[in-house]
């Protein structure tokens, strides 16, 4: 755990000095396994209420949190700081829960960028990790992030590469509309939210490895090409290809075989020389589509798998238990 962040509230039961990651990595530890911490990059609030912590992101810099497009307008001029700024954000991502998880941050924020470094930075000089693993690294869609400090950033970076009269007329039109510069540039406006994302991957990069040069730094990504860079913001193929990234692990979530393999088989021939770990969504393909899907990625050449998700694996209406996992053990790893 970071000591840079609250404590998690599924802890709050146990002694302060519990530490679960420190427990893990000596129990993995002894059985020759290794541990790669989970960090969940920008997706920073669930749907079920904005946090009250000082100490959490969105309540110390609810500036920093991603706006949709649809909002706005209607924020633009209401200030971050101001409790009716979340609650409305957290409103519409319940009312559009099919296409938001929670609340995001901006990762071309300060605070943000400055906060997810410590953290990441944090975690590999205090634990024997042997990789940190990143997860939404990126924007929930298209139409993120409105913010009035993205918007008023994405103005200042994109006024340097247009002509004077463009941008004169650009900023005459912004005094009636606010979206008039990401709307007018639309090419500009997707190239500037890409490089916010891929500063931060290696800002987080540089930190690991200049403290532990050995741990691993992987992320979770779309396995479509076009929609990872175009809708998500995230070029993690160009992230590869730039030694940003040890391994990609495509979240190749279907139950159809033949659909998982056209999806590794793409990440694959995307990123050759780099890492691929296949995710596999267990709580869609069950215990005989798991076992499937973990032949097709070793034929395919994968280096490992990752299973989505354990708690769903090990619930009752889930997997089913302990059990889950210990058949697909015997199966596909030679547990007893």
């Amino acid at each position: 755990m970071s000591a840079l962040e609250p404590r998690g509230g599924a802890l709050a039961a146990q002694p302060a000095a519990f530490d679960p990651l420190r427990e893990i990595i000596a129990a993995a530890h002894a059985r020759g396994m290794g541990v790669h911490a989970w960090v969940n990059v920008n997706l920073v609030g669930d749907l079920t209420s904005v946090a009250n912590d000082p100490r959490h992101l969105a309540d110390a810099h609810p500036e920093a949190l991603m706006v949709p497009r649809a909002l706005a307008r209607e924020l633009v001029g209401m200030r971050p700081s101001d409790p009716r700024y979340a609650e409305r954000l957290l409103a519409w991502s319940r009312a559009n829960d099919n296409r938001v998880e929670g609340l995001y941050s901006s990762p071309g924020s300060a605070p943000v960028r400055e906060r997810v470094a410590a953290v990441t930075a944090d975690l590999v000089e205090r634990y024997d990790l042997d990789g940190i693993h990143l997860d939404y690294i990126r924007y929930p869609g298209p139409d993120f992030d409105y913010s009035a400090s993205a918007l008023a950033a994405f103005r200042d970076w994109a006024a340097a590469r247009l002509d004077a009269d463009l941008r004169r007329r650009l900023d005459r039109a912004a005094e009636r509309d606010p979206l008039v510069w990401a709307d007018s540039l639309p090419e500009l406006w997707g190239g500037f939210r890409r490089e916010q994302v891929t500063s931060l991957l290696r800002r987080i990069h540089l930190g690991v490895k200049t403290r532990r040069p050995w741990v691993m730094v992987s992320a979770a990504v779309l396995p479509d090409t076009i929609d990872a860079r175009r809708d998500r913001l995230q070029d993690w193929p160009n992230w590869a290809r730039a030694g940003l990234l040890d391994a990609v692990a495509p979240m190749a979530y279907t139950r159809d075989d033949g659909r998982f393999r056209g999806q590794i088989e793409g990440v694959m021939a995307a990123v050759p020389g780099t890492e691929v770990w296949a995710g596999i969504g267990s709580y869609l393909a069950g215990l005989k589509g798991t076992i499937t899907k973990i032949s097709i990625a070793r034929e395919l050449g994968s280096r490992g798998v990752l299973l989505f998700s354990y708690d769903w694996a090990v619930s009752p209406s889930g997997g089913g238990g302990e059990a889950f996992l210990e058949r697909i053990g015997r199966s596909s790893f030679g547990g007893r």
